[in-house]
Order: C-alpha cells, then structure tokens, then sequence
C-alpha cells in the first residue's frame, strides 16, 4: 500500500489513539487524501536516513476530528498495525510518500500478577489524566498487550527508544521496561 508518511518524534503503537494538529499545507492534503479510509503512516525521526524518515512506523486512522481551540485542524488517529517503509519519494509539496508492508508485533499475552497491576496502575493513570479519557472512550484494561503499549507510549523516554519495542520479539524487555518505571521505589 502507498501511503503518506508523517514524521513525528513519537512513537505510537496498535490501537493507540493521539490527537495531532495539522497546519502545514503538505499534512492538510496527506489528511483529505487519508480521510477516504486510506490513513497514512506515522514514523519517529530518524537523523540516519534522508528527510529524516524511518523505514518503520506505524498505520493510523483519522477517526475523529475535534475541534480545536486555537483554531487549528485537528484529527485524532489511532493505530492500526506497524509497518515497514520502503520506496520512499518526496512529493513537490513535501510530503513523503511510500510503499508499506504490514509487519507482525507481540503474539497476545495472558494477565499474571505483574500485569495485572500493571493494568491497575493504568487505571489510576487514566483517572487522573483527562486526555487519555477523552481519548479512549472503551479502554481494554483486559489486554495484557494493550495495557503495556499504553504504558510505553506514556513512558519518558525518547521516541528511538520506544521504537526498539517495535520489533515482535521485545515484549519481555517492555515488560521489564515498564514495570522498572511504573513500580520504581521511590
């Protein structure tokens, strides 16, 4: 699938939702060219590759479009798988292009103990954080994956980092990852 590619330093993972802002002319026509189901691919910038763009990100969906205070369009999206990028071009006005694959993540996790207080502390986090309840109106606190995808895209740490969890391989490391942060002694 030949799909826009938004750079962005975030990473974001299956079924994650975020609301952006969208002002430059190039990122206006990629959101009417996406509104039509086709979504585009969100990418972390890479400072190894041209244009900055990675060849991995991950295929959103505009699935809303909120109104925005400073008058700003606004899309909230929400990830649909990761993908690989290759054939990347440059368009005359900017926006990159290119072909996508998409690419496996973790295979589906059972709750244990750690998980389960994982998904606690995710609740907690939610309470207090009216965006994140605006944003996921049916949350799946159920999901051991779902929870810890949600965890790292809130986690502190750079979108290079993060980005290491998109290989299908690294759920353990996330896992440990999290739990380090989330239960750290304080």
């Amino acid at each position: 699938m030949n799909l826009a590619i938004f750079p962005l330093p975030l990473v974001l993972f299956p079924g994650g939702i975020i609301r952006l802002q969208i002002f430059e002319q190039r990122y206006l026509r990629m959101v009417k060219q996406s509104a039509a189901e086709t979504g585009f691919v969100i990418t972390p910038h890479d400072s190894k590759h041209p244009n900055e763009i990675s060849h991995y990100g991950t295929w959103v969906k505009i699935i809303d479009f909120p109104q925005l205070s400073n008058g700003l369009l606004g899309i909230d999206v929400q990830a649909q798988s990761l993908m690989s990028i290759t054939n990347i071009h440059i368009e005359q006005d900017n926006l990159a292009m290119g072909d996508t694959t998409e690419q496996p993540h973790w295979p589906q996790q059972q709750h244990n103990e750690q998980t389960q207080a994982l998904a606690t502390a995710l609740k907690q986090l939610f309470v207090v954080n009216p965006t994140l309840k605006t944003l996921y109106a049916d949350p799946q606190f159920d999901d051991v994956n779902w929870t810890c995808k949600r965890w790292l895209e809130s986690l502190p740490i750079s979108a290079t980092d993060k980005a290491y969890f998109y290989a299908p391989d690294s759920f353990e490391l996330a896992l440990n990852l999290i739990c380090s942060v989330v239960f750290a002694k304080k």
